[in-house]
């Protein structure tokens, strides 16, 4: 008995360290595992995300999405093209809260999938609605490039 709690006081350890460093080896992979939600044409994913990725296209994504909560919807018109579309339905389904679905990232951008609920009755009537964001980043750091949503 004493022999394989040992044995476990040494195995724990050794694969707790083995985990940490392979997340910290894999930190360009922002996204560990995604474990969908449901088996629907476009599933809702869950994500477990990695803790060593750059948080920085999610922290300027977030911002986004927080003017968007608040009511500033110009806050995207750089970057939804000539379109006044996804001003006018963001204005009408404003976006309440969201959680991230996916992310993607290249040398220079990520592009990061977020489902979002939204108000005025959309999320009780359609459920989650998907957001879609390219964030580069430049010369000043990550911005925004392109926002798209499934409405």
């Amino acid at each position: 008995m004493k022999t394989v709690r040992k044995s476990f006081l040494v195995a724990v350890p050794i694969l707790i360290l083995t985990v940490v460093v392979f997340l910290f080896l894999t930190r360009s992979n922002p996204v560990v595992l995604r474990i969908p939600k449901d088996g629907t044409i476009r599933p809702r994913h869950y994500c477990l995300l990695n803790p060593f990725r750059d948080k920085g296209p999610e922290l300027v994504a977030a911002s986004y999405l927080n003017q968007l909560r608040v009511g500033q919807v110009q806050s995207i018109s750089c970057c939804v093209g000539e379109s006044k579309y996804v001003l006018d339905e963001e204005k009408h389904w404003p976006i309440q809260s969201w959680r991230l679905g996916n992310r993607t990232d290249s040398a220079a951008s990520s592009n990061i999938v977020y489902w979002v609920e939204r108000g005025n009755g959309y999320s009780q009537r359609w459920g989650e609605a998907e957001v879609h964001m390219t964030v580069v980043r430049g010369v000043s750091g990550w911005e925004l490039r392109s926002f798209s949503a499934v409405y």
